[in-house]
């Protein structure tokens, strides 16, 4: 059986709540690192 986990990614006030449900919870500053912090996260977990 697959395992999912759900990330979420934006700014900190808009996000944080998410990490109470389990999601891994990147926060950014701006859309200038949200690519980036999406390959690293699919890059860990293969």
């Amino acid at each position: 059986m697959s395992k999912y986990e759900i990330a979420v990614i934006g700014d900190e006030g808009s996000v944080i709540a998410f990490r109470g449900l389990g999601f891994t919870v990147v926060p950014l500053e701006s859309s200038e690192g949200a690519e980036r912090e999406l390959r690293r996260l699919i890059n860990s977990k293969r």
